[in-house]
């Protein structure tokens, strides 16, 4: 008997205890129904006494129930300094994509306008009257293709440069 009124009291009580803390309104019902059921368990408690086999028993589970919330709060911990190992990195990444977005931003801008610039070649080219006419647009598209690659090569020594800018940062 002694065991299951602890049982009823304890984990009523816990439950009844986490709902008030998170919960922002705890409706009537629960207390009209939480608080006689610890209080009628807590009175069984105290009036029977348990025998040594009970208290083994109680005993045993007690331990059981600390070495859990050890092994929880160890697994909690750990995971807590992933999280923060994870935020960490995702912060470095986050500055290191905003500095390499401001660094190329006009180069990005300049990239943007020659190709816009290759587009009417390249229709052009399409529908060349000539072989000279065709020959002068393949070069046109030539030359901003050219363009456009060294501004693609400039783009990525700055976001080599921002890394390693980063990387020495987090030293």
């Amino acid at each position: 008997m002694y065991e299951k009124a602890a049982f009823v009291f304890w984990t009523t009580l816990i439950l009844y205890v986490i709902t008030l803390v998170t919960v922002s309104y705890v409706g009537v019902y629960l207390t009209y129904i939480a608080i006689p059921l610890i209080v009628i368990s807590g009175l069984i408690m105290l009036l029977s006494s348990p025998n040594k086999e009970s208290q083994e028993i109680i005993n045993t589970t007690k331990s059981t129930i600390n070495q859990v919330s050890e092994t929880t709060n160890h697994v909690l911990s750990e995971t807590g300094s992933f999280l923060e190992e994870v935020s960490t990195s995702l912060n470095l990444y986050n500055r290191k994509m905003e500095l390499i977005r401001e660094r190329t931003k006009d180069l990005k801008d300049k990239k943007y306008q020659l190709r816009l610039e290759r587009a009417a070649p390249d229709v052009k080219l399409k529908y060349a009257k000539s072989d000279e006419e065709l020959q002068n647009y393949q070069k046109i598209i030539d030359i901003l293709d050219s363009k456009i690659l060294l501004i693609e090569d400039q783009i990525d020594v700055i976001k080599e440069e921002c890394e390693l800018e980063i990387a020495a940062n987090e030293k």
